[in-house]
Parts: structure tokens; C-alpha cells; sequence
């Protein structure tokens, strides 16, 4: 403190500490167990706890209110208006001034003032700026505390009255265009959010590659020419794996009729999008598996070390996946795990329980296995861009019909069958990828704005 009390003052400045300018006054509890301590009490008593996210400069009450008797039988003591009361422990530094007759419990050193030259919203403006002065002198094992000899040596410079009344204007007119800076903040976070949905709606309708398709029109494959090479590619996929399994069994088919076996994709749009007449629907099933990494959906035993197991919890930020928190399970049950699938280049994850539509690129590079909360989605056909499908499905137009699988009332819990039966507004490839690419550049701007308003409201926060 003989730092701080060695700073020079403006002329008619004085230094002095607080039992100078106040009477310290401590707090006490009443036995919790004693309801006629409480029941029906009309005193207002504070708990450090009460100031919890409190952000008002004056307070009524807390959460409990003790009685006469509750009073008397502890060591809280009742204190007039305008006392600046200021929490010792549990933890140091918050600071409120009564605006009514309260008592506070034990975790407090509260400043009656002794004279109406010092104001209780300049002290107020003081304490609340020196939080980390009340803590240097603190002590404690288990928690610091602030106590009663140290609380009355803390100094505080004291202006003359005119002069404080200036300075409590003065900081809390900037305080109030913080406050709206803040709002400001909070107000362009929501905004951004509302923006990148619609970059995907714009996306989802062909809106966003209006112009460019318009100027391309000529050089474009419709849709309907794409879907028919997958369909194509999809039917030698199974006579191929038909020919190879008559094959394994010895018994080469005489004629062709077992062709007629094949199951073609039959698909019927009800998604209610409104998509440009160049594109088509398909079903998610059409272009890609969607597969459930543990469909026993047996939790599986954790260990303190050993190959992540992820879930949503492990979704940072927009794209990344945090590997190094969470759980983790033995290299044996990642073994059994890993064995019903494998990772690919351009494998995504989709969350399917409790947040629905979260998705992540999978890497291919390190070990980890999945929850049964994501389900994998793995691209069938070189004609699909795994990117714009991932941003497809991430787009509240397409999520829309997951509202009509929840199978939960409790956490939803999206079906394997439903996901595999999504509808996705299905462009060429050339301009899946340009989509892909769009909504990239776009999403990593919103990230990054997204970012800086997250560091200006910490810059902007009030110890």
C-alpha cells in the first residue's frame, strides 16, 4: 500500500484509509437451523453470493431476509442507507451501496461513512477500480480473506465534495457508453449468427450463385444428367458386388434376371425448399452413407489416458475439434470401436443427439473413435462435393426436417433412418464447389469478426 499512498495529488487531494472516512463494519449468519431465524423475517440480509452477476450499483435485498430475533442472535449488524458495502471473501471486491437499512452475513467489510463530505458513490467508484489492492493484502489458506484491521488501513485519495460529485459523473457517463458498447457487441454477435444463415439460405435456394450461373448457363451439366451418372455408377456399384459374391459361392448366374433385383432410388421432394429450376433433390441415402460409429450405444469404460472418444462436447469454435479434452478410452476398446468403420478424406461428422446439425470435417491424420451422438457421413460418388453437402446440412432449411424426427422429449435424438432420408438441394458439381467455397470465405470472415467482438468484450468488462 505505501505505493499507492506515496502517488502524488492534485491540489486539496488528501490521502487517508478507510476507517478515516468510515466505520468498518463486519456481517454475521443466524443458525441455519433455527426457521425462526428466517420465517417471515423483514430485514434485508446479503450474502456474497446474492452479488453473484449482480451488475446494479444499489441493493435492496438479497435472496433471504432474517428476522428481529435472527438479528440479535448473531453478529450481523443493521446499516443505514448509503453504507458502501463490499465482500471480503468468497470472493474479494464486489461492491454495492444500500439503498435502504440491510445487514449482511460475515463475508463482508461494509463502510458506514462519517460524513456527508465523502459520498458514498465516489467511494463506491474507488473500491470497485481497487479490487486487486484489497486482494494484496488479503490472507488465507483456503480462500483469502479480507480482514477488519486490513480493511480500515486501506487508502483511498479523497477530493474535495464538488470534486467527486464531478468525477462519479464523469465515470459513469463513460461507463454508460461502455455499457452501450457492449449492447452494441452482444447485438452484432446475433447479427452475425442470423448472417451466416442466411449465407446458407442463400446457398440452400441457389441464390448465391444466381449471377454466376446465369453467366455459365451454357457451360453448366444440369442436374438431372449428374444424378443420372450416379445413378448409373450406382447400379454397376451393385452388379459388381453381385457378380463378386456368385463369384465367391461357385454359382455364376446363366442369364440376367437377377439384374431385375436391383432397388432403384426412389425418391419423392417434400422438403418445402424453394430451389432454382437447373437443380434437383436427392436423399442423403442417394449420394452418401450415414453411419452410427456405436450402434450398441453402450457407453464405453473411460480412462484418465488413452484415444479420445468424441462427442460433441469436443466441437470448438466453428470447424475445430478439440482432441485434447474430454473423454478417452483404452487403445483396446478403441480397437473394437474403430473396427465397425474407417475415416476417409472428406468424412464429416453430423451431431444427431442433444444439439442437432453440428458439423466437423474428420481428420484422417490421428487416432480417436466416435459417440454415438455424431453419425459419420461418408460420400459415395466423386460427383458430390463433401463440402457443400456438410454446409447443406448444417442450414436450418434442411435441419427443418429433423424437427419431424426427434425421437426424445428429453435430449433430441435424431434417427439414423431420418438423417438417411434428408432431402438436400442437389446442384452440378462445379457448382457445389463453388458454393463450397463461397460459404468458406464467408464463414471464416464471420469467424473471424466473430473473434474480435469476443476480445472487445473482454477488453470492455468491469472487474
Amino acid at each position: 500500500m505505501s505505493e499507492v499512498v506515496t502517488k502524488e495529488l492534485p491540489e486539496g487531494w488528501q490521502w487517508t484509509t478507510m476507517e478515516d472516512i468510515a466505520d468498518v463494519i463486519g456481517g454475521g449468519t443466524p443458525k441455519s437451523k433455527e426457521s425462526r431465524y428466517y420465517d417471515g423475517g423483514e430485514i434485508p440480509w446479503l450474502t456474497p453470493a446474492d452479488l453473484s452477476g449482480y451488475k446494479n450499483k444499489y441493493v435492496t435485498r438479497g435472496r433471504r431476509n432474517i428476522t428481529v430475533e435472527g438479528l440479535n442472535s448473531s453478529s450481523a449488524k443493521m446499516m443505514p442507507a448509503g453504507s458502501v458495502l463490499f465482500t471480503s471473501r468468497a470472493p474479494i471486491g464486489y461492491v454495492v451501496i444500500a439503498s435502504n437499512e440491510i445487514c449482511t452475513n460475515q463475508g463482508f467489510k461494509s463502510f458506514v461513512l462519517k460524513s456527508e463530505n465523502v459520498l458514498p458513490d465516489y467511494v463506491y467508484w474507488w473500491l470497485k477500480g481497487n479490487k486487486q489492492l484489497a486482494e494484496s493484502v488479503a490472507s488465507g489458506t483456503t480462500f483469502l480473506e479480507l480482514s477488519g484491521a486490513k480493511a480500515k488501513k486501506l487508502p483511498i485519495p479523497i477530493a474535495p465534495p464538488e470534486q467527486q460529485k464531478r468525477i462519479v459523473a464523469k465515470i459513469e457517463e463513460l461507463f454508460s457508453h461502455i455499457d452501450a458498447g457492449i449492447e452494441a457487441l452482444k447485438k452484432s454477435k446475433q447479427l452475425l449468427k442470423q448472417y451466416r444463415q442466411s449465407v446458407l439460405k442463400a446457398a440452400v435456394t441457389g441464390e448465391l450463385t444466381k449471377e454466376w450461373r446465369e453467366a455459365n448457363k451454357d457451360k453448366l451439366e444440369p442436374a438431372s444428367q449428374l444424378l443420372e451418372r450416379i445413378f448409373n455408377e450406382r447400379r454397376n456399384k451393385w452388379e459388381e458386388q453381385q457378380l463378386e459374391q456368385f463369384k465367391a459361392k461357385g454359382k455364376m448366374p446363366k442369364n440376367e434376371k437377377w439384374k431385375e433385383k436391383y432397388k432403384k432410388s426412389v425418391f419423392e421432394g417434400h422438403a418445402d425448399l424453394e430451389v432454382c429450376e437447373d437443380w434437383a433433390y436427392v436423399s442423403l441415402d442417394m449420394i452418401a452413407d450415414a453411419i452410427d460409429p456405436n450402434p450398441s450405444h453402450r457407453m464405453p469404460k473411460y480412462v484418465d489416458n488413452g484415444i479420445p472418444f468424441i462427442s460433441t462436447d469436443n466441437f470448438e469454435g466453428q470447424e475445430n475439434i478439440n482432441f485434447e479434452k474430454g473423454k478417452k478410452v483404452s487403445r483396446e476398446t478403441y480397437k473394437k470401436l474403430i473396427g465397425k468403420y474407417q475415416i476417409n478424406e472428406g468424412d464429416f461428422a453430423f451431431s444427431r443427439i442433444g444439439t442437432i446439425g453440428k458439423t466437423r470435417l474428420l481428420p484422417t491424420s490421428r487416432n480417436y473413435c466416435l459417440s454415438h451422438s455424431l453419425s459419420i457421413i461418408k460420400i459415395k460418388f466423386s460427383e458430390v462435393c463433401p463440402n457443400y453437402l456438410r454446409y447443406m446440412m448444417s442450414s436450418k432449411d434442411v435441419l427443418k426436417q429433423a424437427l419431424h424426427g426427434v425421437q426424445s422429449v428429453g435430449v433430441p435424438d435424431l434417427g439414423m433412418a431420418k438423417i438417411r432420408n434428408f432431402e438436400i438441394p442437389f446442384p452440378s458439381l462445379d457448382e457445389q464447389y463453388l458454393l463450397s467455397e463461397i460459404i468458406t470465405d464467408k464463414t471464416e470472415s464471420i469467424t473471424r469478426l466473430e473473434v474480435d467482438i469476443k476480445h472487445q468484450r473482454n477488453r470492455s468488462q468491469v472487474n
